[in-house]
């Protein structure tokens, strides 16, 4: 009952508002919908994907990244399984990697190879250097054991 209410006011009130702005345009006003419409829009920011997202220390894990600044360096840093700290075993050092010209790229990586062998969820965070945009993405090692 409550979401036909809804649609019920929402439909009046969007007819309401392309009155407005079409009575405006009529009356010589210059109504630039292109620009109120990016207006309301937020910035999209950068995403990562991973896949596949679980698999052995000897699988290649590859890092889809898009909505990074044009050609921008991107810094990658590894947060190890909870439970697990430096002490017990050295994190893999920063890696940097880079977008191209439409902010896009990828970053693959075997977590044997960087001598990554612990299972859990490790975290990895890719930062633009320029932007400073940032985003998280995880995946699961299992245990070889």
């Amino acid at each position: 009952m409550h979401r036909s209410r809804r649609v019920l006011i929402a439909v009046p009130l969007f007819s309401l508002v392309l009155l407005l702005l079409s009575t405006l345009a009529l009356r010589g006003f210059p109504v630039p919908v292109d620009r109120l419409l990016a207006a309301t829009s937020a910035p999209a920011g950068p995403s990562v994907v991973v896949a596949p997202p679980t698999g052995a220390p000897t699988d290649a894990f590859t890092f889809s990244l898009a909505g990074f600044a044009a050609n921008e360096a991107v810094s990658v840093t590894f947060t190890m399984p909870p439970g697990f700290d430096d002490t017990d075993f050295p994190a893999p050092d920063a890696m940097t990697t880079a977008v191209d010209a439409a902010g896009s790229g990828s970053f693959s990586l075997r977590p044997v190879d960087q001598g990554v062998i612990l299972p859990g969820t490790w975290v990895v965070t890719f930062t633009g250097q320029t932007s400073g945009m940032a985003q998280t993405v995880s995946f699961a090692l299992e245990c070889g054991c």
